[in-house]
């Protein structure tokens, strides 16, 4: 009796990554039933809102205003001072000509750091003094927004 030879090994299956599962059932639920267009906008809205505890704080004052009543610099001042407030939390912010650094003071001192944001997804993170000053040597290129620890959260600061 002839010992059979072993078989040709079968052409390599690709792995399986949670990656590739997940494409798979993802191709295969669209192929069934797509998800309703207004359904995708609905979930990519209440994604946008998942930090609820962080509230937009109001501008209350912005050296660059056009209008006459609120501003006390000229056009080409050297530096841009911009004041916000949200409940009990006010934060007062100075950013040079340049746009690179930043000098704030918030107040009550103590709420905790402030994080400095940008639209790309960098975040630099600084812990006022005792009290409330803290200071960015280096800002990231572009809009900023400030967060501070106590939930308030400016809007995108235009540069």
């Amino acid at each position: 009796m002839a010992i059979p030879e072993p078989p040709e090994p079968a052409e390599e299956t690709p792995t399986m990554t949670d990656d590739r599962i997940l494409a798979i059932i993802a191709t295969s639920f669209d192929a069934i039933e797509p998800a309703p267009a207004d359904a995708v906008q609905a979930a990519v809205d209440a994604f946008a809102f998942r930090d609820l505890d962080s509230r937009l704080a109001e501008l209350t004052f912005d050296s660059w205003s056009t209008e006459p009543a609120v501003a006390m610099r000229g056009a080409h001042a050297d530096a841009r001072m911009l004041s916000f407030e949200l409940d009990d939390v006010a934060m007062d912010i100075e950013l040079d000509r340049g746009g690179s650094m930043l000098l704030g003071h918030v107040t009550p001192a103590g709420v905790g750091p402030v994080e400095i944001e940008s639209p790309s997804g960098v975040t630099l993170s600084v812990t006022p003094d005792a009290t409330g000053r803290f200071r960015v040597l280096s800002l990231p290129t572009g809009n900023v927004r400030l967060r501070v620890a106590s939930g308030m959260r400016t809007p995108w600061i235009v540069r």
